[in-house]
């Protein structure tokens, strides 16, 4: 997972961001790896650009392994 140091003008402030897409594939592999079959994905803030790639991300991992 990719974690980032960057500066958000807004706030004025030093922010840590993170990888929404690898956080979403990991939480699915970890799902996947200890035996769960159903799957729902409850996002935050549902038009936000980092939703959007955690929603795919997620999604994506399923797919891949035969999930929907």
């Amino acid at each position: 997972m990719n974690v980032n140091l960057g500066y958000n003008k807004g706030c004025n402030a030093v922010c840590v961001f993170h990888d929404s897409e690898a956080t979403a594939l990991l939480a699915a592999k970890e799902l996947l790896e200890i035996g769960h079959e159903h799957f729902a994905y409850a996002g935050w803030f549902e038009n936000t650009y980092w939703n959007r790639l955690r929603r795919e991300g997620f999604c994506r991992a399923l797919a891949i392994n035969g999930r929907q």
